[in-house]
């Protein structure tokens, strides 16, 4: 029985023991847990303080005297010896956006007081489109409703065209980027930092941009900006991209650089101080737009040649629009150059249906494909004759669907270059009978408005008994016109005529022209020789929009291959009031403007190109008649710049500078 007591007692200990560790645990984690807490609450404090104080330190910020090479980077700034400097990313940007934004927004600073440095980076990838892709084709489906329906919001409205857009810029097979942008703002001190960010912010809200400033991954970011870096934190979650184009790219780009009156090509003397004038492209970036002004018989002509004769000296190769066709005939010729005739009786066509497996990689080859239907279905939309903007879109419709079908059929598909040969000896012919085929009741029906008269329209050029049929005769010498170190293609309009007996044509041989011009530019630039392109305006080109497009796209996306374009012009009120050549007034930096004579006219010039500071001159030149076949030139890229009154003198040694017009051929009118 004692035994059985102590036992007893035993136990009772043992669970009294046990009772009081398991307290002491329990005790040790709530402690542990209630540090967690207080550490995490902590933590996210300091997180807060850290930010907000981060968000005024630029304001208390100043440069530190003892910082040397080294540079410090906080929270939502970076220093350097020289600047103090933050960084805002622009994920999106508007219809609003203009031309040359980067360098309208330092104006922007400028006009409103602010000293700021800013700088823009581009980061690009390549954006290959997957345009049959289930996930996209269902998004182009709400890009479209969302277009359509009126209860959606105008931002909303604006952001599904801007998608159908890029969708359609694809579907023509120009390269697209993913481009990261980011505006970097540099000030000597904190405050003054502040007040360029909330300019900058002004702005960006202004053209319907969206941005944000990088605060918490300032260091990850700058290390992904760097030009030469493909580094990516993993805490660098989310850079978002706008989705850009060549042309968008370069139409962003600021006009920069400046012309030197004192070397480079020779221009002409000035007839102010009778000192030799020049101007030296090598100094200038970008944007070597210049447009010659003054009415007909007033040296326009003499000008550009003497100018394009000076660059080829220079080691530029020359590229010349000729309406007339005989104006700068001689200068080709003396120079060894290339002619091609786009006069409406020539045969020179670009063959696009045929696919070239050498001309790209393995990796662009689908975007290849894409750019040459492209160019297929635009020369068929050309020759339709069909200009009403409802019909065009079911047209183009029509021609993706037969182009899908006809290259299935003879077994070439877009990715594989090695069934590229079963298109190797395709004619426009052989695509019309082609189209002839595809054309079934059913489709006749499907494409009841377009159907019968694209088939009809074409028939004339794409059959081989059409009547115009001598259009697709034989392909151009695409060797001669690329080795050509000075290029002309020949229009041949006869002078004073501002319409043409077939405007289809003309359309497109023009559009032939901007390929091969094009492809010219680009494999010159590829060699490291630059281009002067001469564009002549005329009445013909003044009142179609799809021409006028393609001097715009001379205007803006050429710059960016180094392209010095020069526009001949005389019919100033007819090229302002077209909304489309907006742009292209824009990017106009250098002008050469001889006698105005007419007071309407100057006033007009004046007005749109800003020039009231020149009036006087202006006016002094155009009384005295010494001063005949002399321009005035305006450098636009100089706050105040000389202004030379320029005059070609001739130097007879010079044996290729020709200036004297061949006989104009008027056959090419009787058909």
């Amino acid at each position: 029985m004692v035994m059985a007591v102590r036992d007893k007692i035993k136990t009772g200990k043992n669970n009294q023991n046990d009772s009081t560790g398991t307290v002491i645990v329990r005790q040790k984690v709530r402690q542990k847990t209630q540090k967690q807490g207080k550490r995490k609450s902590f933590l996210r404090m300091r997180m807060w303080i850290h930010y907000l104080l981060s968000a005024l330190q630029k304001d208390r910020g100043k440069i530190p005297d003892n910082i040397g090479d080294r540079i410090m980077i906080t929270n939502n700034v970076y220093i350097t010896k020289y600047y103090m400097s933050s960084v805002i990313h622009v994920t999106a940007l508007g219809l609003d956006t203009p031309f040359t934004f980067t360098g309208e927004l330092t104006r922007y600073l400028r006009s409103h007081g602010c000293d700021a440095v800013v700088d823009v980076s581009f980061k690009n990838t390549v954006y290959d489109v997957k345009l049959k892709d289930s996930g996209l084709l269902s998004r182009i489906n709400a890009w479209e409703r969302a277009a359509e329906e009126e209860d959606i919001p105008q931002r909303e409205k604006e952001v599904a065209a801007r998608c159908l857009y890029t969708v359609h810029i694809a579907k023509m097979g120009e390269p697209l980027f993913k481009t990261r942008i980011f505006i970097t703002v540099r000030a000597k001190t904190g405050s003054k930092l502040s007040a360029a960010e909330k300019m900058v912010y002004k702005y960006l809200t202004s053209i319907g941009a969206d941005f944000m400033q990088i605060t918490a991954t300032l260091q990850d970011t700058l290390k992904y900006m760097a030009v030469m870096s493909d580094y990516k934190d993993n805490s660098v979650k989310d850079i978002k991209a706008v989705v850009t184009s060549e042309e968008t790219l370069v139409e962003m780009l600021p006009n920069s650089g400046s012309y030197n009156g004192s070397s480079g090509g020779y221009v002409g003397v000035d007839l102010l101080n009778n000192a030799v004038f020049n101007l030296d492209m090598s100094k200038v970036t970008k944007a070597r737009n210049m447009y010659i002004y003054a009415p007909s018989g007033e040296g326009k002509t003499v000008l550009a040649v003497n100018m394009c004769a000076s660059y080829v000296e220079d080691g530029y190769a020359v590229c010349v629009m000729d309406i007339k066709g005989n104006e700068f005939t001689n200068f080709i010729k003396a120079t060894g150059g290339y002619i091609v005739s786009m006069r409406q009786n020539s045969s020179g066509y670009i063959n696009s249906w045929r696919m070239h497996k050498e001309d790209c990689t393995y990796e662009n080859a689908e975007a290849y494909f894409a750019r040459r239907i492209a160019l297929c279905k635009e020369q068929m939309m050309i020759l339709s004759g069909i200009t009403d903007e409802g019909l065009r879109s079911d047209l183009e419709e029509l021609l993706d669907s037969f182009h899908d079908s006809f290259y299935t059929s003879i077994g070439v598909l877009p990715n594989n270059q090695n069934s590229w040969v079963n298109t190797e000896n395709l004619t426009p012919f052989d695509i019309y009978d082609a189209l002839v085929d595809y054309l079934t009741a059913e489709v006749i029906a499907k494409y009841e408005a377009v159907s019968r008269k694209v088939l009809n329209n074409l028939r004339m050029t794409m059959s081989r008994n059409g009547s115009k049929s001598y259009v697709f005769k034989e392909e151009f010498d695409y060797a001669s016109i690329l080795k050509a170190n000075t290029l002309m293609f020949d229009f041949g309009i006869l002078e004073g005529t501002t319409e043409l007996d077939d405007m289809t044509l003309f359309r497109l041989k023009f559009t032939y022209m901007r390929r091969l011009n094009a492809e010219f530019a680009a494999y010159k630039y590829a060699k490291g020789v630059k281009v002067v392109k001469v564009l002549e305006e005329s009445q013909i080109a003044v009142n179609d929009p799809d021409i006028m497009k393609g001097y715009v796209e001379e205007f803006t996306l050429r710059r960016a291959q180094g392209q010095t374009t020069i526009l001949l012009g005389n019919s100033i009120t007819a090229l302002l009031s077209n909304p489309i050549s907006r742009p292209l007034v824009e990017n106009i930096t250098g002008i050469f403007v001889g006698r105005l004579e007419d007071e309407d006219v100057r006033r007009t010039v004046i007005e749109k190109f800003g020039l009231s500071k020149y009036e006087e001159l202006m006016q002094f030149i155009t009384k005295e008649s010494r001063f005949r076949n002399s321009f005035l030139f305006i450098n636009r890229m100089e706050d105040s710049p000389s202004i030379p009154v320029v005059r070609v003198i001739l130097d007879n040694n010079r044996a290729y500078k020709l200036f004297t017009p061949v006989a104009q051929d008027s056959s090419f009118m009787k058909q």
